[in-house]
């Protein structure tokens, strides 16, 4: 199988979770339906798509926190559409967080053409809600086939990302907190 790895990074995330009435919640980690929402906006599909939609459902998914994040708590008058009563709504976002979601399939053409239209979306990449949207060069794609040395995919390497070289952000991360760059 092979595995295209997404870098999530963006100043707000919002994962959609619980979410009733004026209280907007959200997951401490992306969701699997915000990243395949993500994606099929990257390849310009239309919420009527459902064959198309269908094919990313059945993706594997998986996520590591880099980065959790501060939770945000913003809120929102609004008017009613006779604008005669307001209503004011909250909205959770995580402000700061980085994570790494991997997206595993046997179809290594469907996750070249993810791959591709990651880095030129058809339609803008918001991480949740609209407002959250990817700043430039923000989500870092790398596609990953098994593991070459065993071919196993439960074997050690696999598990813990050590066969390939793309693993280094969190070295990178760790430095930066040693540093004091992050709190």
């Amino acid at each position: 199988m092979a595995t295209l790895l997404l870098r999530l990074a963006a100043p707000l995330q919002a994962w959609g979770a619980d979410s009733k009435f004026e209280t907007r919640k959200t997951g401490r980690e992306p969701t699997k339906s915000g990243v395949v929402g993500l994606l099929a906006a990257a390849l310009g599909l239309r919420r009527d798509e459902s064959e198309a939609l269908t094919q990313l459902i059945g993706l594997r998914f998986g996520v590591r926190v880099e980065r959790e994040g501060q939770l945000l708590v913003d809120y929102h008058t609004a008017k009613t559409q006779d604008e005669k009563t307001s209503y004011v709504t909250y909205r959770h976002y995580l402000q700061d967080a980085v994570f790494l979601a991997g997206i595993e399939s046997t179809d290594t053409a469907l996750l070249q053409q993810l791959q591709q239209a990651l880095l030129h979306p058809a339609f803008p990449l918001y991480l949740g809600r609209r407002c959250c949207r990817l700043p430039c060069r923000s989500v870092w794609v790398y596609a990953r086939a098994a593991c070459r040395r065993c071919c196993k995919r439960n074997c050690p390497c696999a598990r813990d990302g050590r066969a390939g070289s793309y693993w280094t952000p969190i070295r990178w991360s760790r430095a930066r907190l040693r540093s004091g760059m992050c709190r």
